[in-house]
């Protein structure tokens, strides 16, 4: 059973736009799908796992280009999984030094939060507020 389904179909199947298929397709992410006489799109089931493939891809975190390097592979006839697994470790050391970056700016505000909590606020010297004004620590705009 070869069976086609037109765009919008598939779109509210996956809960994405057609737009969204489209920039798959220009990205090269999925297979250019086949036009009928009228020049409507038709989405094999094959393109439509590959669409789902993306979309899971994209929800975990992967970037485009390296969705393109996974799909290429495969392509290849090669099985992307080691690939896989160094991109996602890769995104876990991202993670880890976004939180211990976060975790220091967390650390500085709240210290700046204490400091503030014990200055006076009667400096009517201060345009607008004296607590932000009177501040010698540039290290909170990270």
């Amino acid at each position: 059973m070869n069976q086609k389904t037109l765009v919008g179909k598939i779109a509210k199947e996956l809960g994405v736009s057609s737009q969204t298929i489209h920039w798959y397709e220009a990205q090269g992410l999925i297979t250019p799908p086949e036009r009928t006489e009228t020049g409507y799109r038709v989405y094999l089931p094959s393109t439509i796992q590959e669409l789902r493939f993306v979309r899971k891809a994209l929800s975990i975190g992967f970037s485009v280009p390296e969705i393109k390097s996974i799909i290429y592979a495969r392509s290849q006839g090669n099985q992307p999984c080691d690939m896989v697994l160094v991109l996602l470790q890769k995104k876990i050391d991202d993670v880890n030094s976004q939180i211990e970056s976060l975790t220091e700016i967390r650390s500085d505000l709240e210290q700046l939060q204490k400091e503030w909590l014990n200055a006076s606020t009667e400096d009517h010297s201060a345009l607008i507020c004296p607590l932000i004004e009177g501040t010698n620590n540039t290290n909170t705009s990270k």
